[in-house]
C-alpha cells in the first residue's frame, strides 16, 4: 500500500510521495516511459505491437469495465480504479484520507473479515496491493488466471462493502503516522513536497498525499465513512483486466456482483483553480544531510494539451539517461552534480515540469547557474537536433514495446488512458502525436513554459549552511549592522542601511504615555499627538496634510501607555518633504484651539463608547482592581472627567516639558539613504527641537498588587458576557518576559490546549486565549473568554482548571514547548523582512533600555530557552491566589 503518484516519474521527485509501485516497475529503466505511461504510450509502427481488441462493458449504475485478452500465459492482473485522490478530500483536505482509506480497505470486507483479504489472495497464488495519488486510488491483483474468479470476488467485495473495524482504526493510524514521519526524515521527500507548496497557492494537489501528521491524527471512522460514501461510488470506478480471462465471464462476474451497488453522490466539486505565476518563487530551507539539493519547477498544461508530448520529449531530451543534456553535462563532464533529471507531470489536472539534483553544499550555486544557462541555451545557440530528438523517439518506442512484457503494465496503461482521456483510444495515438514532433516544436515548448516568471526554486541546504555563500545580485546587496550613536545633548540615532528597497522608515520614541499621566490629566498623551498634525507655524492643518498625502507619506503619530511615538515612511524621493513636515510637527507645533477641541470631543465619544463594550469594559476594570492609584489603572484614552477637565494650555505644556526631555529620545532610520545626508538631516532637526534640557524623567512609584483574591462584575447592556483572569507579571526589562512570550503562543490559537478545553470540548466559549500587558513597570496577563451570562460562571471554573494544570501534573509538553518557540522564530523572522517593523523595535527597545540590537539578538535567547525554565515562570506568576476576576456583560 503506497501513496506514490504514478505519473510523477523520471526523476528523484517521482520517489518524492513515494516508493515505486512494484518490483515489475523498478525493473522499468526509461523515466520517459513512466511518464508516458501516465498519459498511455502506443506504437503505429506495422512492425511494433499496438494495445487492440479491448473489450469493454458499462453497468447500469456507471461502472465501466476494460478486459485485454492475452492468453500467452495463465496469469492475469486485476485492477480497480477509483477517481478519487488527496486532490478530492475537500473540508478533509490534508487529512491524507484517500491513503488512509486505500489502508483500512485492507482489514476486511463483508465477505472477506479482517485479514482474510490478503491471506485468500496469497493462498491462490497471488499478491494484491493498492496504491494512491493526488488524483486516483488503484487497487490491484496479480494472480494465476484459475482464480481469476475468487480475485474479482475479492476486488469487488473490498470497494463496494469494506468494514472499517474499530480495532484496526487505531493501528492503521500509527502506521500511517511513522509513514509520515519517515516521509518527514527523507530529504527527497521533503524537497518535492516543498516544491509543490511553493508552485501551487490554492489548487489541493500542493498538499501531499499521505496528509500532515497533525491532521492524520485527527481522521476518525466518522471522517472515513463519511469520505467513502461520497467519494466510493459506481460513476467513479472502473475495472480493467488484462491477461490469460475471457472477456465476458469477467463482465458477468462483475455485473452479479455489482449491479446492485446503487450510485453515490453524483456532485463532484470543482477543484480550486490555480492563479496564473506572474513571477519567479524562491525558498530556502534546511536539514540534517551531508549533501545540498534543488528541485526547479515550472507550471504546464494537464495531459489533454497538445503541447505534453512536446513537453514530455524536453523533459527526457534534458534529463533521463546518460545522454541527456543535464546528465552529460553538468553531472558526468562537470562534476557538478551527484544526480540530476528532469520530468514532465502531466496528470488529468495541473501539471509540473520540473528538473531536480543533489550536489556537495559548496556547488550549489555553481550548479544552479549552469541549469538555468542550460534551459536558456535551448532557445539560442545551442537548440534541440534532430538527433536528440529522433533519440528520444526510438526510445519511447523501443520502451513501449517493453511494458507489453507485462499485464500490470497494460493495465495501468489502460487505466492511465480512460482515467485522463475518458477512452482506451489515447493509447494508440501518443507515439503517433511524438513521432510527429520537430526539433522547433520542443524548442517551442521550451520557450513557452521555461519562464523566468513561471519559475519556482527551492533549496535544500545542511544545516550547518545557511545560505549560499555565492556571488550576490550587485542590486541587492546585504543589510548591514544598525549602528548607534548618541548625541552629547543626550539624543540616540540609531541608523540601519539596506537598500532592497526605495524607501526609509524614521521611527523616533520621546517619553510619554499613561505612565507619566494621572487621574487629573488621563489621556493627554493620546490627544498630544492627535494636536502635533493639527497644525503648525508654517503650515495649516490642511496644509500639512497636503504636504503629506501629496508625497505619499505615511506618518503615524501615537501616546501609548509608556511613550509617545513617531513614525514615518517614504520613498527615498520624497525624503526632503518628509523632512520638512517632519521637522515643522517636532519644532513649531501650534496647538490650535478648535483643533483641540476637536479631538477632546472625539476622545469623549470613544471613551463613552469603551464603556459599553464588554471585553473593554472588563479590561478597564481588571486595569483598576489591579493598579489601584497607579497610572496603569486607567487606559491610554484617559478617563472621561479628566478627559474632559484638560485645556489646550496642559497639553501644550505636557508635550513640552514631558516628552521633549533629550536623555530619554531615540530616533530610528532605516532603508536607503546616505547616512552623511540623513545624519545631518536628523540633527538638524533635534537642534530646532525645544528641549526640555534641565527636565529629570519622573516616574511614580511601582504598582503593589493586592493581596488577595478579588472578583468584580461590569455591568454592559449587550447580550454576551467576557470573563477575564488576570494575574500580575514582571515588567518589560525582565528576562522572565520571553517565556511569557511563549506562553501566550501555547495558550492561544485554534490547536491550543485552552481553546479545544474551553472552546472546543465544553461549548460554552465563542472566543478563548490569553493577553498580555508588559510596561515600564509591571504588567498582566489574563486568561479570557467570550460566553453566555448563564454560563459564566462555568467558564471562570474552566479557565481557572486550565490555570491549575499547568502548574499541577499538566504542565507544558515539550511539543507545546518547541511548537512555540518555533512560531516565535518566524515571528522574529518575518520581522527582519519588514524595516519598518525592524527599526522601530529597535528603537523602541534601545528606549526601553534592552538595547538597540535586540530585534537582531532575540532569535538566539528565544532558541535558547528551557521548557524546566518555561515551568518554574508559570509556577512564579500563576501558582497564587492573588489574582482578579472580572465579569462584564448583562447583570
Amino acid at each position: 500500500m503506497t501513496h506514490y503518484p504514478t505519473s510523477r516519474a523520471g526523476s528523484i521527485l517521482k520517489r518524492l510521495f513515494l516508493s515505486l509501485l512494484k518490483p515489475i516497475f523498478q525493473k522499468i529503466q526509461s523515466p520517459l516511459l513512466l511518464l508516458s505511461m501516465s498519459i498511455t504510450l502506443s506504437s503505429t509502427a506495422a512492425e511494433k505491437p499496438e494495445i487492440r481488441g479491448i473489450r469493454s462493458d458499462t453497468l447500469d449504475n456507471g461502472l465501466k469495465i476494460f478486459v485485454y485478452e492475452n492468453h500467452e500465459a495463465p496469469t492475469v492482473n486485476l485492477q480497480v480504479w477509483v477517481k478519487t485522490g488527496s486532490i478530492h478530500e475537500g473540508d478533509y483536505l490534508g487529512c491524507g484520507l484517500s491513503h488512509f482509506l486505500e489502508h483500512m480497505m485492507f482489514q476486511g470486507s463483508a465477505n472477506y473479515p479482517h485479514d482474510s483479504i490478503v491471506d485468500t489472495v496469497n493462498r491462490n497464488g497471488g499478491d494484491m496491493n493498492a496504491y494512491t495519488s493526488l488524483g486516483n486510488t488503484v487497487y490491484y491483483i496479480d494472480i494465476l488466471s484459475e482464480a481469476s474468479e475468487k480475485a474479482i470476488d475479492i476486488l469487488c467485495d473490498v470497494v463496494s462493502a469494506p468494514n472499517f473495524p474499530e480495532d484496526s482504526f487505531a493501528n492503521e493510524k500509527e502506521v500511517i503516522l511513522r509513514e509520515r514521519a519517515m516521509s518527514s526524515d527523507n530529504p527527497e521527500r521533503r524537497l518535492s513536497e516543498k516544491l509543490w507548496l511553493d508552485m501551487f497557492l490554492n489548487h489541493p494537489t500542493r498538499h501531499p498525499i499521505i496528509g500532515y501528521g497533525d491532521k492524520i491524527k485527527t481522521v476518525d471512522k466518522a471522517m472515513m465513512l463519511d469520505y467513502y460514501r461520497k467519494r466510493y461510488s459506481p460513476e467513479r470506478i472502473f475495472f480493467v483486466i488484462s491477461g490469460d480471462i475471457q472477456a465476458e465471464k469477467a463482465f458477468a462476474l462483475i455485473k452479479d456482483k455489482l449491479s446492485g451497488w446503487n450510485r453515490g453522490q453524483l456532485n463532484d466539486p470543482p477543484l480550486q483553480p490555480e492563479s496564473e505565476q506572474v513571477c519567479v518563487r524562491k525558498s530556502t530551507y534546511h536539514f540534517e544531510d551531508p549533501l545540498a539539493r534543488i528541485a526547479i519547477g515550472y507550471h504546464i498544461p494537464d495531459a489533454s494539451h497538445e503541447d505534453v508530448p512536446a513537453l514530455d520529449v524536453l523533459a527526457s531530451i534534458l534529463g533521463s539517461d546518460k545522454s541527456s543534456r543535464l546528465i552529460s553535462r553538468l553531472q558526468d563532464e562537470k562534476h557538478l552534480a551527484i544526480n540530476i533529471d528532469a520530468f514532465s507531470y502531466t496528470p488529468y489536472f495541473s501539471g509540473v515540469f520540473g528538473i531536480s539534483a543533489t550536489t556537495a553544499p559548496e556547488k550549489m550555486d555553481e550548479l544552479k547557474a549552469a541549469i538555468f544557462a542550460e534551459i536558456k541555451k535551448l532557445s539560442s545557440e545551442d537548440k534541440i537536433t534532430k538527433d536528440e530528438l529522433k533519440r528520444v523517439v526510438n526510445q519511447v518506442s523501443t520502451s513501449y514495446c517493453r511494458t507489453m512484457r507485462s499485464n500490470g503494465n497494460i493495465s495501468r496503461m489502460i487505466g492511465n488512458s480512460v482515467l485522463t482521456y475518458g477512452t482506451t483510444e489515447y493509447i494508440n495515438k501518443y507515439i503517433e502525436n511524438v513521432s510527429a514532433l520537430t526539433p522547433e516544436d520542443i524548442t517551442r515548448v521550451a520557450e513557452k513554459y521555461l519562464t523566468e516568471k513561471n519559475c519556482t526554486i527551492v533549496e535544500q541546504l545542511p544545516n550547518d549552511r545557511k545560505e549560499s555563500t555565492g556571488p550576490k545580485d550587485k542590486d541587492v546587496p546585504e543589510s548591514q549592522v544598525p549602528e548607534l550613536m548618541q548625541l552629547k545633548t543626550g539624543q540616540k540615532i540609531i541608523t540601519f542601511k539596506d537598500t532592497k528597497l526605495p524607501l526609509i522608515d524614521i521611527c523616533i520614541i520621546l517619553p510619554g504615555g499613561v505612565i507619566r499621566e494621572n487621574k487629573d490629566n488621563a489621556g493627554i498623551t493620546r490627544i498630544a499627538a492627535c494636536m502635533l498634525t493639527a497644525g503648525t507655524k508654517s503650515y495649516s492643518e490642511k496644509e500639512l496634510a497636503a504636504l503629506i498625502d501629496d508625497n505619499a507619506i505615511d506618518l503615524s503619530i501615537n501616546g501609548g501607555n509608556n511613550s509617545f511615538t513617531i513614525s514615518l515612511n517614504c520613498h527615498k524621493n520624497s525624503l526632503k518633504p518628509a523632512l520638512e513636515a517632519l521637522k515643522s510637527i517636532l519644532t513649531e507645533p501650534s496647538f490650535p484651539e478648535k483643533q483641540f477641541e476637536r479631538e477632546k470631543e472625539n476622545t469623549m465619544k470613544m471613551l463613552a463608547s469603551r464603556k459599553l463594550a464588554p471585553q473593554n469594559a472588563a479590561e478597564d476594570k481588571v486595569c483598576e482592581l489591579l493598579y489601584k492609584d497607579h497610572p496603569y489603572s486607567h487606559t491610554a484614552a484617559g478617563l472621561e472627567e479628566s478627559v474632559n477637565k484638560l485645556t489646550v494650555g496642559q497639553v501644550k505644556d505636557f508635550y513640552l516639558k514631558k516628552c521633549l526631555i533629550p536623555g530619554n529620545a531615540v530616533f530610528g532610520v532605516a532603508g536607503d539613504f546616505d547616512k552623511e545626508e540623513i545624519l545631518k538631516s536628523i540633527n538638524d532637526i533635534i537642534s530646532n527641537i525645544k528641549w526640555n534640557e534641565k527636565a529629570k524623567d519622573e516616574l511614580p512609584a511601582r504598582p503593589v498588587f493586592p493581596d488577595k483574591k478579588i472578583r468584580e462584575s461590569v455591568k454592559v447592556p449587550r447580550e454576551q458576557a467576557v470573563v477575564l483572569l488576570s494575574f500580575p507579571i514582571c515588567d518589560n526589562n525582565n528576562e522572565d518576559r520571553f517565556l511569557l512570550n511563549v506562553l501566550s503562543k501555547i495558550l492561544n490559537g485554534q490547536s491550543s490546549r485552552l481553546f479545544k478545553s474551553v472552546r472546543e470540548e465544553s461549548g460554552l466559549a465563542y472566543y478563548t486565549g490569553i493577553s498580555t500587558f508588559l510596561g515600564i513597570h509591571e504588567g498582566f496577563m489574563s486568561f479570557y473568554a467570550g460566553t453566555r451570562p448563564d454560563a459564566v460562571d462555568k467558564v471562570i471554573s474552566l479557565l481557572d482548571k486550565e490555570r491549575k494544570l499547568l502548574l499541577n501534573g499538566k504542565s507544558v509538553t515539550k511539543d507545546e514547548f518547541d511548537s512555540a518557540v518555533a512560531r516565535i522564530r518566524e515571528d522574529l523572522a518575518e520581522q527582519k523582512l519588514d524595516k519598518h517593523s525592524l527599526i522601530f523595535n529597535s528603537t523602541l527597545d534601545e528606549y526601553y533600555g534592552n538595547g538597540y540590537m535586540s530585534p537582531w539578538t532575540n532569535e538566539k535567547k528565544i532558541s535558547g530557552l528551557k521548557i524546566e525554565d518555561l515551568n518554574a515562570v508559570i509556577k512564579k506568576y500563576f501558582d497564587t491566589e492573588a489574582y482578579v476576576t472580572v465579569i462584564s456583560g448583562p447583570q
